[in-house]
């Protein structure tokens, strides 16, 4: 089957192979995937990292060869909010986001499908990551807006927060917070939980569609969640939901918690 990656800071993943669809996800620098269809403008792919299918535009990533198969050592992470990598074949420079992927490399230097490049910014990696720092992560998405299919800091869903959050802690979950919810292990009562939990929430039909991270409150012991849900903000938390602290309202009802230590 073959395969490839994205090439550039990061494109929209569609429902269908048209560019009037909606985006359902986004592919960020670095991530690769398997092709699975195609047309003659369009690549339907499935992400190694979470298999989450999407059609992508064939001229915004690079199929690669055998040659180019992924190495057996862990994966790096841009570890800044935005970073720019130098793309010495064209002589042009890529802004990275948050999160991006980058292979084992030589002081920030490393090729893919004959590119070559060298990034000089803060790297993780993968493999080192901790959930003692999901506050830290969490926080750098402060404000973000709510994008639907998002998973950048310029743009984000409440999955792709989660998702994106957790990578940095070096925790891998899947892409729709209902798949989330099947992934860790359950908590059975709200004061159990500690921070770094997912919390997931349903809606009048019991489906889950929301979820955020709790985090800790030094100043009380209120429980407190940090989600997307309209920009990526900090709300309270109790055993009936989400209280959103300016509307003083509750806005998502909670289902479940799910621990990932």
């Amino acid at each position: 089957m073959p395969f490839g990656y994205c090439n550039l800071s990061f494109i929209p993943g569609r429902a269908e192979p048209s560019d009037k669809s909606e985006m359902t996800n986004q592919v960020l620098f670095g991530e690769h995937f398997d092709i699975i269809e195609e047309n003659d403008n369009w690549f339907k792919i499935k992400l190694d990292h979470d298999d989450y299918a999407c059609w992508v535009d064939k001229k915004q990533v690079l199929v690669l060869s055998d040659e180019d198969a992924e190495s057996d050592e862990g994966e790096y992470l841009v570890d800044q909010v935005s970073a720019y990598i130098e793309d010495q074949s064209s002589n042009s420079e890529l802004n990275l986001v948050l999160g991006s992927l980058l292979p084992p490399h030589a002081r920030g230097a490393f090729q893919l499908g004959g590119t070559k490049y060298q990034f000089s910014g803060a790297i993780s990696s993968y493999d080192e990551g901790s959930l003692e720092s999901v506050s830290e992560y969490a926080y750098l998405y402060l404000n973000t807006p709510y994008l639907w299919g998002g998973r950048t800091p310029f743009g984000i869903d409440c999955s792709g927060f989660t998702q994106m959050v957790f990578r940095m802690c070096g925790v891998a979950l899947a892409r729709d917070s209902h798949e989330q919810a099947e992934e860790g292990e359950a908590v059975d009562m709200l004061e159990e939980a500690e921070e770094g939990d997912l919390a997931f929430f349903r809606n009048e039909k019991g489906v889950i569609t929301h979820v955020g991270i709790i985090i800790s409150n030094p100043e009380s012991s209120e429980m407190k969640i940090i989600h997307a849900s309209g920009k990526v903000r900090v709300d309270k938390l109790d055993e009936q939901g989400i209280f959103n602290i300016d509307t003083q309202q509750y806005t998502h009802r909670l289902d479940r918690i799910r621990s990932f230590e």
